[in-house]
């Protein structure tokens, strides 16, 4: 016994469709309506010799005769009639493909993805993703983690958007800034420096540091904003943790003395600012600003739905404004 697997039976399919020309379809929907070659002819603007070939060519493509002709014009057979109750359904569904219904975010059941890191999704992606569900509740979101650089995960489809403080030149890449950030050190509510005023870094640098790991495949390496500002003054932090969790660095934090950096616009989060006070947040100077992209690859530029999407987000942050955040700490 021969298996046929669905495989097999999908290539069998192919090659009896690739027989198929669509034209055909569409005079015989004609021939259907007006049941006379020639007057199929004139609506379709060929000649009644062309006409007469292309009924030829169904007859073998349907084995069968689908038309009888009596003295006034033609009658389908059984299997004519059978095709004229089919068509007009097919013929809307090959539309439909071909040209796309308008865009309306209400019936839109898309799939996005999205790779963010853990602790900036606290304020740039999970306010969002309450917003846009409520202009597209069928629509699903993926949040995964970030990558240490985004345009492979991005040119391969891994994930549709990345949220990056990297961008790239590649014009096959567009980058959108969503905020210019500083970085923040931030403690449990009841950590022994929010009782002084004044604080430096160099006290905070006396306690240990958790940190947020990013995906890593290429090894490349990646340090966080603070590193680069630590390693300019000539010092450097103690981490005794690093995980891609962040629920699991956010509860070392709660229930030690333990620090946590981050971007200052998680002050702009009421969930984020029940629980943890910022120590020491590091001015406004260029050097120590960072911009947070909006990246995406031009394999979704003539998707509406992505293209949507996207200036969805853009313009929420747009609206939030980002850039005017306060950075006093007392």
């Amino acid at each position: 016994m021969n298996n046929i697997t669905p495989r097999h039976i999908m290539n069998k399919t192919e090659q009896q469709l690739s027989r198929i020309d669509l034209n055909l379809l569409v005079a015989l929907s004609v021939l259907l309506k007006e049941r006379s070659v020639t007057k199929a002819a004139e609506a379709l603007y060929i000649t009644q010799p062309a006409m007469s070939r292309t009924l030829q060519r169904l007859r073998e493509l349907f084995d069968d005769p689908l038309f009888i002709r009596i003295s006034h014009g033609l009658v389908p057979t059984v299997k004519g009639e059978l095709l004229a109750n089919k068509l007009p359904l097919l013929i809307k569904d090959i539309k439909l493909l071909i040209e796309d219904e308008p865009f309306e975010a209400k019936r839109c059941q898309q799939e996005f993805s999205i790779s963010v890191p853990a602790i900036t999704s606290q304020a740039l992606v999970l306010p969002f993703i309450k917003y846009i569900t409520e202009q597209a509740p069928n629509i699903q979101i993926s949040e995964l983690s970030a990558d240490r650089e985004p345009f492979t995960g991005l040119e391969n489809g891994d994930y549709d958007f990345s949220i990056h403080i990297l961008k790239s030149p590649d014009p096959h890449f567009n980058s959108h800034r969503i905020a210019s950030v500083s970085t923040a050190i931030f403690a449990a509510k009841n950590h022994p420096l929010l009782q002084k005023k004044n604080r430096t870094i160099e006290q905070c640098l006396a306690y240990d540091f958790v940190d947020l790991a990013m995906n890593n495949e290429k090894n490349i390496p990646h340090n966080m904003p603070i590193d680069q500002i630590l390693r300019d003054k000539k010092l450097q932090r103690s981490i005794v943790l690093r995980s891609g969790q962040l629920s699991t660095l956010t509860d070392m934090v709660k229930k030690s003395d333990r620090l946590l950096a981050g971007p200052n616009i998680l002050m702009n989060c009421e969930d984020w600012t029940e629980h943890f006070s910022p120590v020491y947040i590091f001015n406004q100077q260029p050097e120590h600003v960072t911009d947070v992209y909006l990246i995406t690859h031009q394999r979704i530029a003539l998707s509406e739905e992505h293209q949507w999407f996207k200036n969805e987000f853009l313009n929420y942050h747009k609206m939030l404004s980002f850039d005017d955040n306060q950075n006093d700490v007392p």
